[in-house]
Order: structure tokens, then sequence, then C-alpha cells
């Protein structure tokens, strides 16, 4: 095989194969360009980014000039900037997790090319304005992998871009172009806890790939996971609302599908780009706290930024005040006041989440040990029924032994048995004698009339619900419920893997806090199994008893039989065809016999095959039960790890406001002394 690719390898077959390939990924990497502009040979723009490196790539508006050279509309512009920035700057992941509070600046940003999400934004702008390109930083939310249906938006924490291109706004985000955070492997930490049952916390990088469907991306499809923090961002007629958004993107899509949509040039956009830098942040906040009223953080800190504009603006180093009219100082003391206040407010917002997310996670945690003790209960039960299914095979079994012993030795005795050839009739008798042979004759004859109805009758009651092809045909429903118990291991397995981040922080869905899918599988099986082999196996053990009873009865009474004729002949001188009837019972038993060892068959039917469906399933049951409790021992370690991470996330977000504070606090000594100046 090895030498058959080889060989494959070096034709000219493979090559044309491998280029075609080559160009229709390519082709398929930028085709989400082609609705919008198809006239833009987007795969040449990317290739020809690529290749700018060297001293332009220091300066952001140098790069840009360099990137979007040679290009006349602002489309390709847009697009190599895009395509630049994606390629060379990998997102900031450690910065990420670690809260980093320093902020990059575009230089900084093209010196360690790496970013967080503001930076990206910041570094396209700057780009985008030296080819003369208008373009705004869009502040909003986004589902985090600890997103929930209705949670509610304290915070908006990611920034893309909205650009003016041929007089029509579109959307950008760099950030998600430039690759997506991938798990690490993590092999050594996976066979300690496959070994050990060590559960470790996955780590994480950032994967740097290219990701063209974020660039140009239509308004209809941003909003699916990106709601900006003032609706006209959103470019759209009709402005989902925050509450849509925070249901879930099956949400927003229906109500998006519900609206007309279509994408707007909004007017009120170009008057925001005309206001200057404090009033955009003032537009910013009001609007971002009318649209989200629980986002107190948002208002806050675009106040606290107007604030520091006008403070750097007016502030005098030499004379320590602040130097402007009156009516700016008191502008300025109340947005101190406004920022203060909603600042606090955040800080007590960012409390609140916390006890919301530990009060979910702590719902998480009841449910799944909850679920999983009335899971262990049934699956117990089930396995306990198994081994008594197991036990009754094995007394089928011997008590099948022994039956079949008994017939082939009454089988051998009775072939063994003389005739009555030996037995001499009287020679005188009287009438009398006869007479009571002709009775005893009689009654030989009704108890043989009487067994052979009921061994007729009662043959056909134990042949009438259970033969072997009926058996065969239970059993194979023991495979179907084997299938079943494998299916619930294959799909909580899958389940795991494939949960977002590959680790449940939080349980977007019951499937793995309720498991209703087992709930319903194991009912299932267990009833499959009540009406098939539960019933067959409590059938068969009570048919085999009533058939043990049977066989003893009638090897009685055919000896009873045979003593009747035997005596009627030792008593008669005359023949009454005892000779005959004797062989002739002697033959039927004979038959019986061979006959009941054919039945015996019955209850040993499929029954390895049974017995090793029954083994299989237990084996599965057990192995369903260790996931269970494994996982009731990895809910304590997931509750603890998502709790330490939002905890992380609240000290993190709360330091930031008490730094920001202490800022504040300053500036307003400042202002309340240029304020009694003013007077």
């Amino acid at each position: 095989m090895r030498g058959l690719k080889k060989e494959i390898k070096t034709t000219k077959l493979y090559q044309y194969l491998t280029m075609r390939k080559l160009i229709f990924s390519c082709i398929l990497i930028f085709s989400v360009f082609s609705s919008a502009f198809a006239q833009i040979d987007t795969l040449s723009i990317y290739h020809e980014a690529k290749k700018v490196i060297g001293p332009a790539t220091k300066s952001a508006s140098l790069l840009g000039v360099k990137v979007a050279y040679g290009y006349d509309d602002d489309a390709s512009k847009v697009i190599a900037i895009s395509s630049w920035i994606g390629d060379n700057i990998a997102y900031d992941y450690e910065g990420y997790i670690k809260h980093r509070s320093e902020k990059y600046d575009s230089y900084e940003v093209l010196k360690k090319k790496k970013a967080l999400c503001g930076e990206y934004a910041q570094l396209f702008k700057e780009m985008c304005e030296s080819v003369g390109i208008d373009v705004v930083i869009v502040g909003g939310y986004t589902r985090g992998m600890d997103f929930m249906p209705n949670d509610t938006l304290y915070r908006s924490e990611h920034a893309w871009n909205a650009v003016l291109i041929d007089k029509k706004w579109e959307l950008v985000d760099v950030t998600f172009a430039a690759g997506k955070i991938v798990q690490k492997k993590q092999n050594f930490k996976k066979g300690l806890n496959s070994l050990f049952g060590m559960h470790t916390k996955p780590k994480y990088k950032f994967e740097k790939r290219f990701r063209p469907e974020w660039i140009l991306k239509h308004p209809r499809q941003m909003i699916l996971t990106h709601l900006p923090e003032v609706e006209m961002f959103q470019l759209l007629e009709a402005p989902i609302p925050v509450i849509a958004f925070s249901k879930g993107q099956g949400i927003t899509n229906e109500y998006i599908k519900s609206m007309p949509q279509l994408k707007q040039n909004s007017k009120a956009l170009m008057q925001y780009l005309e206001k200057d830098p404090v009033h955009k942040c003032i537009y910013t906040g009001d609007k971002g706290l009318e649209f989200n009223k629980f986002n107190n953080r948002l208002k806050g800190a675009m106040y606290l930024q107007a604030l520091d504009t006008m403070y750097e603006r007016y502030y005098d180093i030499n004379k320590k005040m602040l130097v402007a009219d009156k009516q700016d100082i008191i502008l300025m003391k109340r947005y101190s006041v406004v920022a203060d206040s909603l600042l606090k407010a955040a800080m007590d917002d960012n409390n609140l989440e916390l006890a919301q997310k530990q009060k979910q996670s702590e719902v998480w945690k009841e449910q799944i040990k909850t679920n999983n003790k009335v899971h262990i209960t049934a699956i117990k039960e089930r396995i306990k029924k198994n081994k008594n299914n197991a036990k009754t095979i094995k007394k089928l079994r011997f008590r099948n032994m022994s039956m079949s012993e008994f017939i082939l030795s009454r089988y051998y005795q009775y072939k063994l048995m003389p005739d009555l050839s030996g037995v001499r009739r009287p020679k005188i008798t009287d009438s009398t004698s006869i007479k009571n042979s002709g009775i005893l004759m009689h009654q030989q004859d009704s108890i043989g009339q009487v067994v052979c109805l009921k061994q007729s009758v009662d043959m056909d009651l134990l042949h009438e619900e259970y033969y072997p092809t009926k058996i065969a045909e239970i059993v194979h429903k023991d495979l179907v419920c084997l299938s079943i118990m494998e299916a619930n291991n294959k799909k909580y397995d899958f389940l795991k893997e494939y949960t977002p981040e590959y680790f449940p922080l939080v349980y977007s869905n019951n499937q793995l806090t309720e498991k209703t899918w087992m709930t319903f599988n194991n009912h299932l099986a267990d009833s499959i199994k009540m009406v098939n082999s539960d019933t067959m196996l409590i059938a068969l053990e009570a048919n085999q008893a009533q058939f043990n009873t049977l066989l003893k009865d009638y090897t009685k009474s055919t000896k009873e039989q045979l003593q009747l004729i035997k005596m009627a002949k030792k008593g008669s001188t005359e023949d009454m065809g005892e000779d005959s009837t004797y062989v002739n019972i002697q033959n039927r038993y004979k038959g019986d016999m061979l006959d009941f060892q054919s039945y015996l068959n019955t209850y040993t039917a499929s029954r390895r095959q049974l017995l090793t469906y029954l083994k299989k399933q237990n084996k599965e049951m057990n192995k369903s039960i260790s996931t269970l409790r494994d996982e009731n021992d990895f809910e304590n370690f997931r509750h603890k790890a998502y709790m330490d991470y939002r905890k992380e996330i609240r000290v993190s977000e709360n330091n930031k406001i008490k730094e920001a504070l202490k800022n504040l606090n300053r500036q307003v000594s400042t202002i309340d002394r240029s304020l009694q100046q003013a007077k």
C-alpha cells in the first residue's frame, strides 16, 4: 500500500489533483466576500498583504498606506488591511486569562505582534484612517464560554469595527478573523486522569488562522454573535433588543426572521462621527445604558473617559488647576458624580453576578448528583434482575441435566425391560379370576387414556408460548437492549468530549445535568426485557417444573399400567391381549421419552447467547455506574474551578474600578479647588 501511494504521488495526476485542491480551498476561504464584492480579487489581495514586512510594520499609519497601496476602491483597502492584521497579529490569550490591565497602543501591538480585542480594533481604525477611510470602534457583547440563556449582561467586553465603504457601513471583527481559542492536547495530564482519576483543568491556546468570514460580515449574520452597546451600530432597520440577544442565538435568529432587518446606512452614525471625543463618550454612555439598563459599568466608564479628556485638555501643570470656564468645570463635576455612582453600582453588579453564577453552578451540581443517584439506583436494580435471570438460566440448565438423566435412564430401562413372554398364565382359573383380570385390563386402559390425554394437553400448553424459534427471537431483543446500554455510554462520552471548550464550565442544556436521554433509554431497555426475557424465564421455570411433574406422573402411571397388565396375565387363562398391550405401552413410553428429551432443548435454547448478553449488559451498566460516580467527583472539581474563574473576573473587574475611582477622586479634588477659584 505504501509503495502504491508513493507511486501515485509521482504522477502528474496527483500533482494536478493537489493543485486543484489548493485552489478550491482558497476559493472557498475567500468566497465569503463574493456576494457583496464579487468583482474584488480577494485571494490576490490576501497574498499581496502577506508580502508587506520590514520597517513599514512599525507604524500603524505607514503600514496602512503600504498595505493599501495600489488599490483604488475602499473595499479592497479594507480587505488588505484586515488580511494583514489577521495574518500577523495573534490574540493575547495569556493577557486575557490574566486580565491584563495595561493597554497596548498600536506601536506596541505591532512590536509584540499580539493584542486584545480593543487593541485589534484600534490598530484597524488607525490603518484605515491613514488611507482616508471612515471607521469607528464598536463596543459590545458576545456570548462567552459561560454564557447562558437569560443571563444578565452586566458588561460589554468585546470590540470590533464599523467601516464606511462606498457610503455604506460594513462590519469587521479582526479579532475573530485572526483565529480562535483551542484546547491544548495535554496528553500527559490526560494519561494521569485515565490512570489515577486525577482531575485537571484543561488549558487553552490561541490558534492563529485567518478566518475571512469575519471581514465585511452582513449585519444579519453579525448580530447572531455580536450585540453592539449602542443599537445604531447594529446597522439594522429594526434593531434587536438586548433581551432577545440574551435569550440565546436561537431566539435571536427567530427575531431576525420575523423582522425585515435590511441593512441600514445609518445617518445617526455619520452624525456620531462629527461629534467631538467628549460628546462621543457621553452619547455612548447614555445610549448604552438606555439600551441595556444593567450595564452601569459602560456609562460610568464613558463618563469617566469624557472627564479624562476634558481634564487633560484644561489641566495646567504649572498652576495645578483647571484653566477653563466655570460652566465646563461644573460639567466636569457632573460627569465625575455620574461616573462615581455608576462605577460603584458596577462593583455591586459584579458581586451580584458572582452570586448568581454561584447559585446557578450549585444548582447544576445538585441536579447532577441527585439525578445520577436516581440513574445509579435504576441501573443497579436492572443489574440485580440480570443476575437473577442468569441464576434462573443456570437453574434451568441443571434441572434439565437431571431430567435428561432421568429420561435416558428410564428409556434404557424400558428398552432392556423384557416383555410378558416369560410370564406364565395359570393352568386352571375360575370365572372370578378371569373377571378380575378383565377389570385390571380395563383399569390400565383407563389410566392410559387419562395419562395420554393429560400429556397431550400439558405438552400443548407448554409449547403454546415458548419454543426454540420464539426463544431465539426474545433473546435477540436482549441484544437490542445491549445496544441501548452501549449507546448510553457512547453518548455520554460524546457529550463530555464535545461540550463547548471541551470542559463544561457551564451546562448549556440538560443533556449532562438531567440526562433525560439516559432515563428514556434505560426505561426502554428495561421495558423490553420485562415483556420478553424476564417474563420468558419466569414462564420457562414454571413450565419446566410442570414438565418435570408431568414426566414423573407419566412414568408412575406407565409403571402402574404395566403392573396391572402383568397381574391380569397372571390371573387369567384367557388371552386378553396382555402381551401386545404390554409391548405397545413399552414402545409408546420409549418413544415419548425420546420426544421429551427433544422437548428439553426448549429450556436450553439460546441459553449461552442469553447469558453472554446478560454478562455484557451488566458490564456496560457497571461502566455507566462508574462513569456517573466519577462525574459526581468531577462535579465538585468543576464547580470549584468554575467559581475560581468567576471570582477572578469579579476581583479583576472590581480592581479596575477601584483604580479608576482612585484616579477619579484625585481629579475631583482638583475640580473642587478649581470651582472655588472660579467663584
